[in-house]
């Protein structure tokens, strides 16, 4: 009699047990291509001289990916869409392609613009990025526009400060 007491006490816990256990919680839904370009370009403007790497053209020259996302501060000739080395590396034309060895440019503001009447001596601040991860990202989201400095580059800052240096001809 005891025997049967004890099964089934043990049955009825081992009822109660398995009815109480929860069914495990839903995984989220995977992010859209428009929450991940969100997520990704929320550090884009957010570097300060502080916390930037000087870097060189030269250093690009041995590979782009170690700059990939880092912040960078970097000395050229820049144009609104891109910057430069020097002078020689510098199109002519505005209307030439960006030259293999520029960066692009992505500015947090219009403030830049002038650059477009004439290139100038600048130092950069900002967020390296290398464009064929970011066109992805883009075109995934569905706002990928043809006129980024992205479209012409193999890599962009996203440039949070710049400092103008004058010239003779200013």
């Amino acid at each position: 009699m005891k025997l049967r007491h004890f099964g089934a006490v043990g049955f009825l816990c081992a009822f109660v047990g398995g009815c109480s256990t929860k069914p495990p919680a839903p995984l989220p839904p995977a992010p859209t291509p428009a929450q991940l370009l969100a997520e990704a370009s929320a550090s884009d403007f957010t570097c300060t001289r502080a916390n930037a790497t000087p870097v060189t053209f030269e250093k690009f020259a041995g590979g782009l990916e170690p700059f990939a996302d880092k912040c960078v501060r970097i000395k050229g000739l820049a144009s609104y869409r891109f910057i430069v080395r020097d002078a020689a590396t510098m199109p002519e034309q505005k209307s030439a392609a960006i030259p293999h060895s520029a960066v692009g440019l992505y500015w947090k503001d219009e403030t830049m613009r002038k650059l477009d009447e004439g290139p100038q001596f600048v130092e950069i601040i900002g967020r390296f990025r290398l464009c064929e991860a970011r066109n992805k990202l883009e075109q995934a989201a569905g706002t990928s526009s043809p006129a980024t400095a992205c479209r012409s580059a193999v890599a962009a800052i996203f440039v949070s400060q710049s400092h103008v240096f004058p010239t003779a001809m200013d």
